[in-house]
């Protein structure tokens, strides 16, 4: 897949989950768990985040290091916002 398809795939794809944690409901017909709701709603921030990286020309650059995040990394974890060894090292030091 090639850069710009790559990028443009990983915006509908943010855009997407964005749209869906922020219609998430604890009635209705698609009934979530409040647990299910609030761990989901906890990561709107965060999609917010990377989509406003892509306006700014920044979606797949570590935030920490300015390395780029590799496209395994952004497949797996489309709202990543830094590169696995940034990620490692932050959880080790809030632990």
């Amino acid at each position: 897949m090639e850069e710009k398809s790559f990028l443009s795939h990983q915006r509908e794809r943010i855009e997407s989950r964005l749209r869906y944690y922020e219609g998430l409901s604890e009635t209705g017909r698609n009934a979530k768990p409040p647990e299910y709701i609030a761990q989901k709603k906890k990561l709107i921030p965060r999609l917010k985040e990377a989509l406003s990286r892509f306006e700014q020309g920044l979606y797949g650059i570590c935030k920490a290091c300015g390395r780029t995040i590799t496209r395994e990394r952004l497949l797996a974890i489309p709202a990543a916002l830094f590169c696995r060894d940034c990620q490692e090292k932050s959880e080790r030091d809030t632990s």
